[in-house]
């Protein structure tokens, strides 16, 4: 239809009549338009000023290193709460007042478990090479690899010296992450919206071993969600 509007425009450009209604056409689209966009910044601008103080409770925990011991923030809510917003929000002003991390968005939903210490790591050496920092002693986590590393959660270590092999590679890998002179952010998002158990307890135990003074975790959830699929993810 717009095309057709557009030919039928340009073959009456000298009626003068023609050429005024689609002036006042196009006047009307801008206003609706800036006129939406004005009550969206509206109430994002109210939204935004009700949650000041959990933004500040988040830029605090990622700023305060007194606390020597807790890398991890846990925000607990219902979806559609916000939760995202509020991170959001804090991250921009983190970036805004300071160059000194470095962000990584995972949407666990969207990670299939066989990936899920790859992708992450994946993303960290990203970061890393960002800042010149370069992995040349890391091996590959192949699937194989990673199913051992499992089942140090899980209950048993079926090969112990892949197991310290694998080890080693972690080791290497903070050590190497420490050399960054930048602290890491890592947001785990939608944790609670997968059914796969399996795929959670990496996630879980991926935050457990790397979360670290420069490798702050904030992980959003639903603890109700996550106490439907296994009464073992209680609220703490």
């Amino acid at each position: 239809n717009l095309i057709k509007y557009w030919n039928f425009f340009i073959k009456e450009m000298t009626n003068y009549k023609v050429i005024l209604i689609y002036f006042l056409f196009i006047l009307n689209i801008i206003l609706k338009f800036s006129s939406l966009r004005h009550e969206i910044k509206g109430e994002t601008e109210e939204t935004y000023s009700e949650r000041k103080s959990d933004v500040d409770y988040i830029i605090d925990f990622i700023q305060n290193d007194k606390n020597k011991n807790i890398f991890t923030l846990g925000i607990d809510s219902e979806y559609g709460a916000g939760k995202t917003f509020v991170v959001e929000k804090a991250l921009e002003e983190l970036k805004l007042n300071s160059k000194e991390y470095e962000i990584i968005k995972i949407r666990c939903l969207l990670l299939e478990r066989e990936e899920v210490y790859y992708y992450i790591i994946e993303e960290i050496k990203k970061v890393l090479a960002k800042n010149l920092i370069f992995i040349s002693n890391l091996k590959k986590f192949h699937k194989s690899i990673l199913k051992i590393f499992d089942n140090r959660f899980l209950g048993g270590i079926s090969n112990l010296f892949s197991y310290n092999s694998i080890t080693d590679d972690i080791d290497n890998l903070k050590a190497t992450i420490r050399r960054l002179n930048k602290n890491i952010v890592i947001v785990f998002d939608d944790i609670d919206r997968t059914n796969d158990i399996e795929k959670i307890e990496k996630i879980l135990s991926f935050i457990s071993d790397f979360s670290s003074k420069n490798v702050k975790s904030i992980v959003l959830f639903s603890s109700d969600n996550l106490k439907k699929l296994d009464e073992r993810f209680n609220r703490d």
